[in-house]
């Protein structure tokens, strides 16, 4: 019984750690892109199709 209890709270215990990872990803990802300028990319895009 003690042996299950543990095993699911480290199962626990790496299922936050895999989402909270993958949070840090998708923010370091967000914040990447408001870097290069996302609204400048898309505003250049659409100046290169007007001419």
């Amino acid at each position: 019984m003690a042996l299950a209890m543990a095993m699911a709270m480290a199962m626990a215990m790496a299922m936050a750690m895999a989402m909270a990872m993958a949070m840090a990803q998708a923010l370091a990802m967000a914040m990447a892109m408001a870097n290069c300028g996302l609204t400048g990319e898309i505003a250049g895009l659409y100046g290169d199709s007007t001419g």
